[in-house]
């Protein structure tokens, strides 16, 4: 292998290493932003649900239902936000993978005065 051989492998090598940066990314802002839109949009709309149940006798929600609906609103909601096409979650993700400088400008203004900026306040 002559030196250019050598340079392009290695171009190619940074090239492919950038790629999965990216990619690995843009997965970890997918999986962040299904646990945020589960947890804080999703699961408070299904326990609203779940409480506004009227039904009474035999019908109305037992002990057990009280008990572990909460744990069946998780699981459910995070069915919901994981399903293709739940565009909340597609455009959080896009925030949350392409906002680097945004992130770092934010994390520098809470840590020299204590708040913190908005994400879309670039200074």
């Amino acid at each position: 292998m002559n030196g250019i051989d050598a340079i392009m492998s290695g171009t190619n090598a940074i090239s492919a290493m950038k790629i999965d940066s990216h990619a690995q990314r843009m997965e970890k802002a997918r999986d962040a932003a299904e646990e945020l839109v589960s947890i804080s949009l999703v699961q408070p709309i299904l326990k609203e649900l779940r409480d506004t149940n009227r039904a009474t006798g035999p019908f109305a929600p037992g002990a057990g239902e009280k008990a572990f609906g909460p744990l069946l609103d998780a699981a459910m909601a995070k069915q919901i936000v994981s399903a293709q096409g739940f565009n909340v979650v597609d455009a959080v993700a896009e925030k949350m993978g392409n906002s680097g400088s945004a992130m770092a400008a934010w994390s520098r203004a809470r840590a020299e005065t204590g708040t913190g900026l908005e994400l879309g306040d670039h200074r």
